[in-house]
């Protein structure tokens, strides 16, 4: 019967959850990035066809035969593991904290919801690309598109985190840290 009751509180808008009964937003989403995997596809299928090349001319002859096969497993490897570990980013904004990271949870970020300045919804460039790395606004976090949420904490750190519900993304952190302030001062 609780469960019941629970249930019909909640109203879902896209993946943004707002639960009456606790006044919290909960908004999670997972963005699946298929040009990482791709690229990493492609990038496979290339080492693949330069060791076809470098068999059929009879330049491997010259390399031992276990450091060749050796050599191009670890690229593959390492390119799979790269394309699938930036191949999906999760993003949930709950219990008071932004939350981010990607595919099997490697590289979580965690930010108070109070430490944030401002939220905005911006383009990034598309020599940015995916992947983690520095922008002139601030580390980008990305999986896919030009889409992302440029977040500026108190301490003026900067980042932007890709993603293709930019809008929705920014009213659950903007949903949440006014939660958040309201139950501060309700306290």
């Amino acid at each position: 019967m609780g469960s019941r009751h629970a249930a019909s509180n909640r109203r879902i808008f896209h993946d943004i959850q707002l639960d009456s009964t606790a006044n919290a937003m909960i908004y999670t989403h997972t963005q699946v990035g298929t040009g990482s995997l791709t690229g990493a596809a492609l990038l496979v299928i290339f080492v693949v066809l330069i060791g076809c090349l470098f068999r059929t001319t009879g330049r491997l002859q010259e390399w031992p035969r276990n450091r060749v096969v050796g050599g191009f497993t670890i690229v593959t490897v390492l390119l799979v593991g790269f394309g699938l570990a930036f191949s999906r980013m999760t993003v949930a904004v709950e219990s008071g904290t932004l939350s981010w990271s990607f595919a099997f949870g490697l590289l979580r970020h965690r930010v108070p919801l109070s430490e944030i300045a401002s939220v905005s919804v911006v383009q990034t460039r598309p020599e940015d690309s995916w992947g983690i790395h520095g922008t002139p606004r601030g580390t980008l976090y990305n999986v896919a598109g030009l889409q992302a949420v440029h977040v500026t904490l108190r301490d003026s750190t900067r980042f932007q985190l890709g993603t293709d519900q930019p809008e929705q993304l920014r009213q659950a952190i903007v949903g949440g840290a006014r939660t958040e302030a309201q139950a501060a001062a309700d306290r």
